[in-house]
């Protein structure tokens, strides 16, 4: 649910940045993330933990988008690729702790 969640906030951050500017789709992006947090966090049940989910994902495809997109924008030319890459790296490398630790709680 979560990736679904995910490529809707990715397809949607482009035109409410486009709307809005750079920095409101971030902040909104981390409302979806922080209200999808406490979601999963205070569930009373299964179908609201899977809105949590989908919440936080939304959030995250919003991120990924916008954030990538401000970087370049304030970034200076010489050293942009690198930022941009430095954040991607970090996003993926989160996952991968992510993964590791659910595999790792998971035996």
């Amino acid at each position: 649910m979560a990736l679904l969640g995910a490529a809707i906030g990715s397809l949607t951050a482009g035109k409410i940045s486009d709307t809005w500017g750079r920095k409101p789709t971030i902040i909104v992006g981390d409302l979806f993330m922080t209200l999808g947090s406490f979601l999963m966090a205070f569930t009373p049940s299964i179908p609201i933990l899977v809105l949590g989910r989908f919440m936080a994902g939304v959030g995250f495809g919003m991120e990924i988008m916008a954030c990538n997109v401000y970087l370049s924008e304030v970034s200076p030319s010489q050293i942009r690729g690198g930022i941009i890459a430095i954040n991607l790296s970090c996003c993926v490398g989160g996952q991968l702790f992510a993964l590791l630790v659910c595999i790792a709680l998971g035996n």
